[in-house]
């Protein structure tokens, strides 16, 4: 919700959007530390595990959900579906992350078919539970879980993306 007042601030608005986005970090992080106090059974001061574990079995379940509906949209083979996004593949999905390959598809294809999947999953999805479309990396190598490096775009009116390197 944040986040998304923050795309409505008109331009000039610096102070305005600086103290959004403190308010949207200090939110993330008050959640990743309530899991983190619950999670932690030595040490933690508020240990709770069955709290913890219902925190990442939502999580999972809802990624593993998102994961088949995509990949259920390549079960036509190179026909595009009723959605128009044609063929794809899952690469990658942990945590909060989901990687689609569209092969042969250009940067702006890549942004289409991507806010179009987000919107779709979102839609399908329980009420307050939002799938954001962040960025389309072209060219992009998946080495392992959590890491990663590709040209980032984050909007098509990049002409060059930015060397992203993670993990």
């Amino acid at each position: 919700m944040v986040k998304r007042a923050m795309k409505t601030l008109p331009p000039g608005s610096s102070v305005l959007e600086r103290v959004l986005d403190a308010r949207q970090l200090a939110i993330k992080l008050l959640a990743n530390v309530t899991y983190g106090y619950t999670a932690a059974s030595f040490s933690g001061r508020m240990p709770m595990a069955e709290l913890a574990d219902a925190i990442v079995s939502s999580g999972r379940g809802m990624l593993e959900w998102a994961i088949a509906v995509v990949r259920s949209a390549n079960d036509q083979g190179s026909k595009p579906n009723e959605l128009g996004w044609g063929p794809l593949d899952v690469l990658y999905g942990d945590t909060d992350s989901l990687f689609v390959q569209l092969k042969g598809r250009s940067v702006e294809e890549a942004f289409r078919i991507g806010r179009e999947i987000a919107y779709y999953i979102t839609k399908k999805s329980p009420k307050h539970v939002v799938l954001k479309f962040e960025k389309v990396y072209s060219p992009c190598i998946l080495v392992t879980k959590k890491r990663y490096v590709g040209r980032m775009f984050e909007s098509e009116k990049q002409t060059t993306g930015e060397l992203d390197c993670k993990g």
